[in-house]
């Protein structure tokens, strides 16, 4: 524990209190003023504002550590990874709604008069120090809307903190707030609970001397605790404007030490419950408490002490309300400690007291009714208290009044509380107990005319019941109940008995379910109904009566339909179980269902009272006796026609006989359907079974005798398809192709087995397939005699390109030109047979490759706007000329199996452009399509950033922007390139808040396409930091050919340099610290005429200055 030494009770004490007339003029203490004021106060003298937010605990520890980030917002829960000290003058962490676990680890303010806010937050698992403590000299700490679950809350031994909004603890180990001073501001709702043990383990702790407690207006403490709820020091003080709602389970409620005072003023109230069984409820020590007109105290104590003790003034001012109790019989409601006491008491609406013991009675020991003004001296803090140079504007008061003696003591709207009405219920000649309601715990007498005829109390709830004598009708009975010396009456008049009437109305309605008498009950039967009828008889009054047998006739009339509904429902039953699914719209009866089954729903049916039921009922009973008849019917008929289907069977065997198991010759397909027909004919499956199963076998007998007579012409089709199918690709006709080896003779061959066929269909389809196969051979026949011819002519003119008109020369003749060649191609392709063509093909290529030469050209994309094709070439190129919409003209620069031609400004995507090379003998070896490349353009426009604050890069971008490159060089001049960031739908972001630190720093981003090419360059406004760059260079003329570099000097602010040779920007080159600079130009600057521009730029790439360069000849 972190705590000073409190003050301890000694043996004896003394009280003096001094009484006056008037109301108390108080001098309230500096120190009170004070903080009274600092409550009206939450702000600090104006400090710069920087925000960020914050996800992770290494951007939180960054934000609490960086000396300018005034305000920290939380973007998700975040938990502390370690114990973290903060040297702000102020830090303010905004939750947004989020978690903040300590995870046992502190942050600690530790620089005086710092000022810290905790808002909107969920903080959780904190050690006994809690979150923005610190033992720094006045801390200002700002707790709003928050919810605390840990060790302890905060810790502030020499500062302050202040509430807001709505703010709950559930400390677990110690102190919820352990400081020097505590405000609680206007409309703020708290609640506070601690788990912590020890007495002194205060949820509300005040560590030091001067310390406090605040409460606004309109606002909210609720304390609950096993320690004592509030503990202060020295010169403790309390001022409340609002509601403080006070309770420990074990100790005291409030104890402040020495010199302590309390103020509460007019709209506050107090409510403090101690469970101390030996020490006070609230205590001043030896200081004062001051209750105001409109105030509210209540005070409840169980301690051998006094409930509330102070040692200099208690005032209880006129218009304040007050209770003061002690539960402990041994304890007094007043006590004092160190020295006598000043106490003032004064109530509108009287005082009323109770004596130690009797405290939990509804009535009062005394009660002192109208203004009450009294004034005295108290010493003492057991029950041996007394009071001296009491005065009062109450006889009764003076001398009857003793402070040791009471318990409780209540004043103001405690005392004005007015009896409750008395109630009393009808009462008849049969009643014995009396009913009604009174002031809870009120006594309550009844009386007929001016007898008692009973007494008892009311409970609790206010309820009472008393025994009483049977009155006769017309008496008048009174309930008087008496509470506080107030009394309230009630009379009723005795009516007439009604036994006779209630007894027979309990037996009718215990017909009924309910009171709507809508319906019996499953026990009601005609004996109950009989026994309500003797009782309703006996009944004297005859309206009485009259109402009752209304209802009993009701009750009968239900009990008739019920039993006709339950013989319904038999016959109804005993009808749909004669029918197929229990269902007589079925219309099929089940095959259990006989005449017996049939009468004896009859007989169901006949105990029916007449109606509807009983004559659909019976219709369904008729409908049933109609499908039995027809059965029985359909049975008979079904053995007529069982002995017809039996001859019919009979007959296809040898001897008319099944056990024959041979058929008869003339047995056909016929005769076996015609008796098939005739067992179909009969309804039961069952007469059918026999027949059937003789029927079957017949059809075996026929169908094997029908399968031996086609077994050889089923043979001779087999032989017949396998050879015309074998004719074709495949083995299959619809190929539409024969095979090579298919000749006349083999389809001759299949011929013959054609003509063996006896089935006409059969025989048709296998002609028209060998038909097919005739005519494809004769198509083949033809083919190739043609494809003989192709082949004789194309040998013929491939020969005669080479020397002696053999391939094996090797030699062309002079005479063979492309012509000739182009000419022995077309015929070669005519040739179809493959093989051949090979040959010939080899053939024809070696003479084209004896005549003509080889060449490639590879061409790069041409960029729309740039003046020159360029590519590369190989093998026998001599010339390379552009062919422009079909026009050629033109010669290309050749240098090293690389081209470049020269176009002009003029392209335009829509023309047709190729390159076409060309051999030494000018014949063209090739040609290639120029294409266009496909260009890419973009800008981005970066906001304006102010360092520290802003925590993203962040912009829009328009084109083909595809991501980012950031490069911030700091004031040391040290660069560093960052990729990252997020580009999407027109805007990018990249988080910065780590990496880019002072106002002076450059930050250049950089756009590229998906492919790395760098679209646009654009460095980022510092608001807090607009540095003006400026430049100039000077280049020295240029000897062409003869100069490998450009030289010159530069100025100013110039970084970086480019050259541009004619429309071609190069970056590069170096300047020294002289300022002189060079550039390697050997392989760009070729020749006099070539446009040369040079350009410097700043550190951020800003151009700064630009000059075209002077190219010269070489002197002869």
């Amino acid at each position: 524990m972190k705590k000073k030494g409190l003050l301890k009770k000694g043996s004896s004490v003394a009280l003096v209190a001094t009484l006056i007339g008037s109301q108390l003029l108080a001098t309230v203490p500096v120190n009170v003023l004070a903080a009274e004021n600092s409550a009206e106060k939450n702000s600090v003298d104006a400090l710069p504002y920087y925000s960020t937010t914050v996800s992770t605990w290494a951007e939180l520890k960054g934000a609490l550590s960086n000396a300018l980030v005034t305000d920290i917002y939380l973007d998700a829960d975040i938990t502390i990874g370690e114990t973290t000290d903060v040297a702000a003058t102020m830090k303010n962490i905004h939750g947004n709604g989020y978690t903040l676990n300590a995870d046992f680890k502190q942050l600690k303010l530790t620089t005086d008069n710092a000022v810290g806010l905790m808002e909107d937050l969920k903080i959780i698992n904190t050690t006994i120090y809690g979150l923005f403590w610190g033992d720094a000299a006045n801390l200002q700490v700002t707790y709003k809307n928050v919810d605390h679950n840990g060790r302890q809350m905060i810790y502030l031994p020499k500062g302050e903190l202040i509430i807001e909004g709505t703010v709950t603890s559930n400390s677990t180990a110690e102190e919820v707030f352990q400081g020097k001073q505590l405000t609680i501001k206007d409309n703020a709702n708290v609640s506070f609970v601690s788990s912590a043990t020890a007495r002194t383990i205060s949820p509300i702790s005040f560590l030091y001397d001067n310390g406090g407690l605040y409460v606004g207006k309109n606002a909210n403490l609720k304390v609950r605790s096993t320690a004592a709820t509030i503990y202060g020091g020295t010169n403790s003080t309390i001022i409340s404007y609002g509601n403080i709602d006070l309770k420990s389970e074990k100790f005291q409620a409030i104890h402040l030490a020495s010199k302590g005072a309390m103020y509460f003023q007019p709209g506050s109230v107090l409510k403090a419950v101690a469970g101390d069984k030996t020490e006070e409820s609230v205590q001043a020590n030896d200081g004062s408490i001051f209750v105001e007109a409109g105030a509210t105290f209540e005070v409840e104590g169980n301690g051998a002490q006094g409930a509330v003790i102070m040692g200099n003034t208690f005032k209880l001012a006129q218009g304040s309300n007050f209770s003061i109790t002690n539960f402990n019989p041994n304890g007094s409601a007043l006590g004092t400690y160190t020295t006598p006491a000043n106490v003032i008491m004064k109530s509108g609406q009287g005082v009323s007291t109770w004596d130690r013991g009797t405290v939990t009675n509804p009535t009062p020991t005394a009660t002192y009714p109208g203004l009450l003004n009294a004034q005295f001296t108290l010493s003492g803090y057991l029950n041996s208290v007394k009071q001296t140079d009491l005065t009062s504007n109450n006889g009764l008061f003076n001398s009857a009044y003793n402070t040791g003696k009471t318990g409780k003591i209540v004043g103001g709207s405690f005392a004005s509380k007015a009896i409750s009405q008395t109630t009393i219920n009808k009462l008849d000649t049969d009643a014995t107990l009396a009913t009604g309601i009174a002031e809870p715990k009120a006594d309550v007498v009844l009386k007929a005319g001016t007898t008692v005829i009973g007494q008892g109390k009311a409970g609790d709830d206010g309820k009472y019941s008393i025994t009483i004598p049977k009155q006769a009708a017309g008496t008048s009975v009174t309930a008087t109940a008496t509470w506080n010396a107030q009394v309230s009456n009630a009379t009723t008049v005795v009516q007439k008995g009604t036994a006779d009437q209630d007894v027979a109305r309990n037996a009718v309605d215990a017909l009924f379910t309910d009171t709507s008498k809508t319906d019996i009950k499953s026990i009601t039967d005609q004996t109950a109904i009989d026994a309500a009828q003797a009782l309703v008889n006996k009944v004297q009054d005859p309206t009485a009566k009259a109402d009752l047998q209304k209802d009993l006739d009701k009750a009968q009339s239900l009990l008739n339909a019920k039993n006709e509904q339950a013989k319904q429902d038999t016959a109804n039953k005993a009808v749909k179980e004669l029918f197929t699914n229990n269902n007589p719209a079925s219309n099929a009866i089940k095959d259990t269902t006989n005449q017996k089954a049939i009468d004896d729903a009859q007989k169901t049916i006949d105990a029916l009272a007449p109606g509807s039921v009983k004559t659909e009922l019976q219709a369904d009973l008729d409908k049933a006796q109609s499908l039995l008849d027809a059965r029985n019917k359909q049975a008979a008929d079904d053995q007529a026609q069982k002995a017809v289907a039996n001859y019919a069977v009979n007959q296809l065997f040898v001897n008319n006989t099944p056990a024959s198991d041979a058929i008869k010759a003339s047995t056909d397909q016929d005769a076996i359907d015609n008796a098939q027909a005739e067992i179909d004919k009969i309804k039961d499956p069952a007469l059918k079974v026999d027949l059937q199963k003789d029927l079957d076998r017949a059809q075996e007998l026929l169908d094997q005798r029908n399968a031996t007579a086609s077994q050889l012409e089923k043979a001779k089709q087999d032989a017949a398809r396998k050879a015309v199918n074998e004719l074709f690709n495949n083995n299959t006709p619809t190929s539409n192709a024969i095979k090579s080896t298919t000749t006349q003779a083999t389809i001759d061959a299949a011929q013959k087995l054609i003509d063996a066929v006896t089935d006409p269909i059969i025989k048709k389809a296998l002609q028209e397939d060998l038909n097919k196969a005739q005519s494809l051979l004769d198509a083949k026949n033809e083919a190739a005699a043609a494809e003989k011819a192709r082949q004789d002519a194309a040998r013929k003119v491939v020969d005669e390109l080479f020397n002696n008109n053999t391939p094996a020369s090797n030699a062309v003749k002079s005479t063979t030109n492309q012509a000739a060649i182009d000419a022995a191609q077309a015929l070669v392709d005519k040739v179809t047979d493959s093989t051949k063509k090979a040959e010939l093909q080899k053939d024809l290529d070696k003479a084209k490759a004896l005549i003509a030469s080889k060449g490639t050209l590879k061409i790069d994309d041409f960029v729309l706007g740039t003046t020159s094709i360029t590519g590369s070439y190989s093998g026998d190129v001599d010339r390379i000329t552009l062919s422009k919409d079909g026009v050629e003209s033109g010669n290309a620069t050749k240098t090293n199996g690389t081209f470049k031609f020269y176009v002009g400004p003029g392209i335009k995507k829509d023309q047709s452009l190729y390159m076409v090379a060309y051999d030494k003998n000018g014949r063209e070896i090739a040609r290639e399509k120029v294409n266009f490349a496909v260009v890419t353009a973009g800008q981005i426009t970066p906001k304006a950033m102010t360092i520290p604050g802003d925590s993203n890069i962040s912009g829009t971008y328009t084109g083909d922007v595809s991501r980012i490159e950031v490069t911030i060089t700091n004031e040391a001049g040290i660069s560093t390139v960052y990729k990252g960031g997020t580009v999407a739908n027109g805007t990018f972001k990249f988080y910065s808040f780590d990496k880019t630190k002072s106002p002076k720093d450059i930050i250049v981003v950089r756009a590229y396409d998906s492919v790395g090419k760098l679209l646009d360059t654009k460095t980022v406004t510092i608001t807090n930091n607009i540095v003006t760059t400026s430049g100039n260079v000077t280049p020295a003329a240029m000897t062409i050919p003869g100069d490998a570099s450009l030289t010159g000097t530069v100025s100013g602010d110039a970084a970086t340099l480019k050259v541009t040779v004619n429309g071609t920007v190069y970056a590069g080159g170096s300047i020294a610290s002289d300022g002189t600079f060079k550039f390697y130009t050997l392989d760009k600057i070729k020749k006099v005429d070539d446009n040369v521009t040079i350009a410097v730029y700043d550190k951020v790439g800003k151009l700064l200055d630009s000059k075209k360069v002077t190219i010269q000849a070489p002197t002869k």
